[in-house]
């Protein structure tokens, strides 16, 4: 059974249709369906609307998106680290196995033995015995060595050139998993370094970051085409506060555009779609710690500074932002009704309670402790004033009187 996609020339438009077949005998077929108008269209019926004369879907797009690593140009396939590198990996592996076989020949040594000779073959080989026995003349024919030829530091260069390339090709070199050249010192110097060894997976990234956004841009396609009753989603709103609303197509559809009663035609609204990695580098637990104390140094927890804090962390990127904020923000909303409800009770008390305004507000300030030794002064003087109001206050009575002082 084959599925097959393809597109057509319809009215001045690009229409897709989708075939299925077996063999020579097809199955279903949109075009077919459309010629046919087997019945009445409706919108959440895809055949249906290839009846209508739109094909199977209305954007006369694929309903696929090809993410190859290295693109053919005209063909929807593409290249992969493995045919690229397969190549080399073969020479290196052949070269290896030739050094591993000349260096065992080189190990062990060989000899060449005439038939006539009369040397005794066990002892010969038998290491641990000190003494050969041979019966006859031993001459210098009756056993010699087995020439060896190291291999040339010529054909090593070429292993260890065609290593590198590998490690070129495919990106895996020293920089890329954390070592650096000797000589290379400087801050700035090894950055960029890093910073080059990884362009090829930077350019891959983009690359699949590109094709997720078309995919996107067919889910909004087809949200435009098959949408028109409501539906709920749960989504994630600001702050990271959970929500569920209802969607449906109506602000996708081509909309009518006036001015001054004036019709300017339809206008269809297009999104403009940006991939962005959540996190595009790891946290570790040292990092998130010092970050937690420099926003508690710099006051970010206080409530009173609530405001200023969302619109600082508004503009940063890190892990747990949102439910960082939201706990600010709780904060900041919590202190906000607390002092309003302090201003009703100071108001309150000082219309029916006048004598425990001082206090309460004493203590909405901080001041208590004042108010509390100001009321034990008075009390120790017995008329309700300060200290120093009786202590004038008796002076003044003392001199107008006859023999005061």
């Amino acid at each position: 059974m084959v599925d097959v996609y393809y597109k057509k020339k319809e009215q001045g438009r690009t229409v897709l249709h989708y075939c299925k077949y077996v063999g020579d005998k097809v199955l279903y077929s949109t075009e077919n369906m459309r010629m046919l108008k087997l019945r009445p269209p409706t919108p959440e019926d895809p055949e249906a609307q290839a009846q209508g004369g739109g094909g199977l879907y209305e954007h006369g797009l694929y309903p696929f998106v090809f993410d190859s690593l290295f693109p053919i140009e005209g063909s929807p396939c593409g290249y992969g680290f493995i045919d690229l590198c397969q190549n080399s990996q073969t020479q290196i592996d052949m070269m290896q196995t030739a050094f591993i076989k000349n260096t065992m020949v080189g190990s062990v040594p060989r000899y060449f033995q005439r038939v006539d000779g009369a040397i005794n073959e066990e002892e010969f080989l038998d290491l641990n015995n000190p003494i050969i026995h041979v019966s006859g003349n031993l001459g210098q024919d009756s056993l010699r060595t087995v020439d060896y030829r190291p291999l040339s530091g010529n054909y090593i260069d070429m292993r260890t050139s065609v290593i590198n390339e590998l490690r070129e090709t495919s990106g895996n070199t020293e920089t890329s998993v954390g070592l650096v050249s000797s000589g290379v010192t400087a801050a700035s110097a090894i950055a960029a370094l890093q910073e080059a060894s990884g362009k090829g997976s930077r350019d891959a990234t983009r690359a699949s970051y590109r094709a997720y956004g078309k995919i996107i841009s067919l889910c909004i396609e087809l949200m435009r085409q098959f949408y028109e009753l409501p539906r709920q989603f749960r989504i994630t709103g600001n702050l990271g506060v959970e929500r569920f609303i209802d969607y449906s197509n109506q602000g996708l559809m081509p909309q009518s555009q006036s001015f001054q009663g004036i019709e300017l035609g339809m206008r269809l609204p297009v999104f403009d779609i940006k991939v962005i990695p959540q996190k595009s580098s790891s946290y570790t637990r040292l990092s998130q710690n010092e970050l937690a104390l420099q926003f508690y140094q710099l006051g970010f927890f206080s409530p009173a500074q609530a405001d200023q804090a969302l619109a600082c962390m508004s503009m940063m990127e890190f892990e747990g932002k949102d439910e960082l904020m939201q706990r600010i923000c709780a904060n900041g909303t919590m202190q906000q009704k607390l002092s309003m409800f302090q201003q009703y009770a100071l108001a309150m008390t000082e219309k029916y309670e006048p004598e425990r305004a001082a206090a309460l507000m004493g203590s909405i300030t901080g001041d208590a402790g004042i108010v509390q030794r100001s009321r034990s002064k008075l009390k120790e003087n017995g008329t309700g004033e300060n200290s120093r109001v009786a202590q004038a206050r008796r002076k003044a009575q003392s001199v107008s009187q006859p023999g005061g002082r």
